[in-house]
């Protein structure tokens, strides 16, 4: 009689969990299949971002499920949990083992506009002995304080602005052919330009498209990689883009700029990196700072570095080209 009660007094408590949970596996199905659609509409785009989270949401519902011995439900979150773990562990797969030792190191940090902690981002600069650093979001505060990478970096381009799209390039070896990329609405999100190390060049675009928070601003990122696929297009190999895409891996839109540039992401075989929000929890965060390169460019080593201020971690690639 006893245990009669127990087992009735815990499926009581059970229950509105369990219809709780069955009904966030369906809306993490839907999530996980809408981000392919991206194309369609802004908020399904937005959907494309969170696949590392569905993974370990839906394999923690699909633990729950089978200590339940809820069978039927339990089979359902494999779905999920097979899709979206096909997507993020086949980041670690390399395309090839590399014995090359690297001869290029880039660093990549979006600096934030209105962080203040410049002695770390420029302590990480000077630490990470790169050979170019692209920093992303230099506000004229920003430009002010790179006087003491002069230096250490004899040539730089420092472009800060007012809004979020200053950008500031610093090199050891010499930058030619620089050009700011004038968008459609006549604003730059872009730079462009030739360097040149022990007698060879290679292209470098640094990028900040807009964030996609709104209809518009939606629309002006989905010009700004239109015209990117363009500015690669007609470029010679070897070639590098570094910045902040404001997208992660699985976009529609950023499918589309891998398949008609035929760039490679350097994080391929280096798992996903997630660089953004750092004020959140790393499996929360999402990979919005790429780095491509075209396929005479060996990456040899990515990682990423630690808080500096900024809402998002640092990168550093080892190339050899």
């Amino acid at each position: 009689m006893r245990a009669g009660w127990r087992k009735a007094f815990f499926c009581d408590i059970f229950s509105p969990m369990n219809a709780l949970l069955r009904t966030a596996l369906i809306g993490f199905i839907v999530v996980t299949f809408s981000g392919f659609f991206g194309g369609w509409n802004f908020f399904l785009d937005l959907t494309s971002h969170f696949h590392l989270q569905y993974y370990l949401i839906t394999s923690a519902l699909m633990i729950y499920f089978v200590i339940r011995r809820d069978w039927r439900w339990a089979a359902l979150a494999v779905i999920p949990v097979a899709v979206n773990g096909l997507l993020i562990f086949s980041w670690f797969i390399a395309p090839a083992p590399v014995q090359e030792k690297p001869n290029f190191r880039l660093f990549l940090s979006n600096v934030e506009k209105d962080n203040k902690n410049y002695p770390a981002v420029i302590k990480q600069v000077l630490a990470s002995n790169a050979d170019v650093a692209v920093l992303v979001e230099t506000s004229l505060d920003w430009a002010k304080q790179f006087e003491c990478l002069k230096q250490k970096y004899p040539y730089q381009l420092i472009r800060g602005r007012l809004d979020c799209f200053g950008m500031s390039i610093f090199s050891r070896f010499p930058i030619e052919a620089q050009s700011p990329v004038p968008h459609e609405d006549g604003e730059v999100y872009s730079h462009m330009m030739k360097i040149t190390r022990d007698g060879k060049s290679f292209t470098l675009i640094a990028v900040h498209v807009q964030p996609p928070s709104s209809f518009w601003r939606f629309a002006r990122r989905t010009v700004g990689y239109k015209e990117l696929i363009c500015q690669v297009q007609v470029h010679p190999a070897p070639l590098i883009v570094a910045g902040d895409f404001n997208t992660g891996l699985w976009s529609p839109y950023y499918r589309k700029l891998i398949r008609q540039t035929r760039l490679a992401n350097v994080r391929q075989g280096f798992g996903v990196l997630q660089t953004w929000p750092t004020f959140a929890p790393d499996w929360m965060r999402i990979p919005l700072d790429q780095c491509l390169v075209s396929p005479d460019i060996q990456v040899i080593k990515v990682t990423t570095g630690r808080k500096n201020g900024s809402d998002h971690l640092p990168m550093t690639v080892d190339f050899k080209i």
